[in-house]
């Protein structure tokens, strides 16, 4: 199955549905959050800017953090001509990073309608470029509610085989199901994180779980439902009987810190599994950005 070349052109101008994928036109309710980035760039604002001044609706949803600076290519962080995951156009950029530096470019993200939730699934699609050599590095992080980190995703002291670093309680989570698999530079991952809270303040049934597979130099090569990685089922992961999800945290601070530069792409927000891209994404041909976007 290939993307409709039709699409509503106004999808484009959503601040949580800015995807050509077919689940992210906004008939799914399932799906909380899509960027597919062939817009081109990754303009990110000062969190409290943005909400402010309704600046996140020119930004794409997207808000930065303290480590913001300007491009140095001056493209807004997009990476485009046929750099994206699975044959598309654009992808975004984490800039390149010396040992100087714990940290490169990074943006916060909230669900549909600022929304909080229990339970969801985290797709997006990750490139080490050449050179790249990761440190202690964080790649992303849930808030809760508080806006505290609630669990990262990371790549734990320079190792290239992520694990989960959970805060309730306080745990590192190895790959756990007997095929652990380590991110080699110039190749698309396809990776989806599932997080879902306790059901109760002490209830030990909360979890976490995370598919990763190699899609290729292309990205292309990502055809089945995706290979699990980590399963921890009963963990009492719910500090309050208020904690829910807030958004998820696109970072990639490191300490110590890594060098090179990362890229991502398609990503999906849901609350049910979300999967690889079709196979046949190569055959999308993004359609002409919005005219009522605002000024970026």
């Amino acid at each position: 199955m290939s993307f409709s070349l039709a699409l509503d052109r106004a999808a484009w101008a959503d601040m949580y549905l800015n995807s050509a994928e077919p689940l992210c036109s906004g008939d799914d309710p399932t799906v909380l959050m899509c960027d597919d980035f062939e817009d081109g760039d990754w303009v990110i604002k000062n969190c409290d800017q943005a909400n402010s001044s309704g600046g996140l609706a020119q930004t794409d949803g997207w808000c930065g953090t303290i480590y913001w600076r300007p491009d140095p290519q001056g493209t807004n962080f997009g990476r485009c001509g046929g750099l994206g995951a699975a044959g598309t156009d654009c992808a975004i950029t984490s800039d390149v990073r010396t040992t100087a530096t714990n940290g490169g470019q990074m943006g916060l993200h909230a669900f549909k309608n600022d929304s909080t939730q229990t339970d969801i699934y985290l797709r997006w699609y990750h490139y080490l470029m050449p050179g790249f050599q990761p440190g202690h590095e964080k790649v992303m992080m849930i808030h809760d509610q508080s806006r505290g980190q609630h669990h990262t995703l990371f790549f734990p002291f320079g190792s290239r085989e992520m694990d989960i670093q959970t805060v309730y309680p306080d745990a590192r989570l190895a790959q756990n199901q007997g095929n652990g698999i380590s991110l080699q530079n110039g190749r698309w991952y396809y990776i989806e994180m599932h997080s879902w809270l306790a059901s109760c303040v002490g209830c030990a049934d909360g979890g976490y779980e995370l598919w990763i597979d190699d899609c290729g130099a292309s990205g292309t090569g990502c055809t089945g439902p995706g290979t699990m990685r980590l399963r921890y089922a009963n963990q009492a992961n719910r500090p309050s009987a208020q904690t829910a999800f807030l958004e998820m945290w696109l970072e990639n601070w490191a300490n110590t810190p890594s060098s090179g530069e990362e890229r991502y792409d398609q990503f999906v927000i849901a609350t049910r599994r979300v999967g690889p891209m079709s196979p046949k994404a190569a055959d999308v041909v993004a359609p002409g950005r919005p005219g009522n976007l605002g000024l970026r």
